[in-house]
């Protein structure tokens, strides 16, 4: 199931939140039946039992690793990685999720910094 969700991540986040719950649903019942729990075991415990995270958290996540791959690993990157060759409404697109990686990073970044 991971990798499926995985594999269409963008598209599943970049909806309306409605279209989200009968994923998440199947998501959390699936997780229930590999560890025999009973419904009213919370769904954070079931995540971090199995060592995974829900459909939202994957996303940043994901996120997250392309913009370190960026910053630390660039040169192990393909040269047109982030070439922008796009219609202008892509482009919109583009620029948007850049502008949210970059949000996402920078509270990341924060929060790590009062951590430690």
């Amino acid at each position: 199931m991971y990798p499926h969700i995985l594999y269409g991540i963008e598209l599943y986040v970049n909806t309306h939140a409605s279209y989200l719950i009968k994923l998440n649903s199947l998501n959390n019942k699936i997780l229930r039946i590999l560890q025999n729990e009973s419904c009213t075991t919370s769904t954070m415990c079931l995540y971090q039992k199995f060592n995974v995270l829900p459909i939202r958290k994957l996303h940043q996540f994901q996120l997250l690793y392309i913009v370190h791959k960026y910053v630390y690993l660039r040169s192990q990157l393909p040269m047109p990685y982030f070439m922008i060759t796009l219609p202008t409404t892509a482009l919109f697109m583009t620029m948007t999720l850049v502008l949210k990686i970059m949000y996402m990073f920078l509270v990341f970044t924060q929060n790590m910094a009062k951590e430690h």
